[in-house]
């Protein structure tokens, strides 16, 4: 089960986040967790970068959880919240190795994002050991209803 963070689940998801040297969640961001028997057992976000522009980021699955199949619904589920934001241009700042997965979902490399203050600071950050990609409204809203949630 996919669903969007409450109040009452912000301590939770921001020691996750600690534990693997992410920033904290803010106001702005749209956060989910996927749960599994009743546990929470991953987390991601979406964060508005601007009116029409955001980032995919954030995406954590418990290492008690990996394998069990929760990061394509997590994702899913967020392009799907997308769609209904008026996000025009979705990012994500993502390992080499995951660039695959999130390729089925439209994202493609981004050479102009490179160029977005927001993510020339990130990319310094991580010290260029990850992959920018982009992906058009049309191609996540396309995504979103590709693939169910269970």
């Amino acid at each position: 089960m996919i669903l969007q963070a409450d109040r009452r689940d912000l301590d939770w998801v921001h020691t996750q986040y600690r534990n693997i040297g992410i920033a904290p969640s803010s106001s702005r961001d749209m956060v989910y967790i996927a749960r599994l028997d009743g546990r929470n057992a991953a987390v991601g976000r979406i964060t508005r970068i601007d009116q029409e522009t955001a980032e995919l980021e954030g995406i954590h699955i418990l290492e008690e959880f990996q394998g069990e199949g929760l990061a394509l619904p997590l994702v899913q589920e967020m392009l799907h919240s997308a769609v209904s934001r008026s996000i025009r241009q979705l990012y994500c700042l993502t390992y080499p190795e995951l660039t695959g997965f999130y390729r089925r979902f439209g994202f493609i490399p981004s050479e102009k994002g490179l160029k977005h203050p927001y993510f020339a600071r990130k990319l310094k950050q991580v010290r260029g050991k990850a992959v920018l990609l982009r992906c058009d409204r049309r191609s996540f809203a396309e995504s979103s209803s590709t693939y169910t949630t269970g």
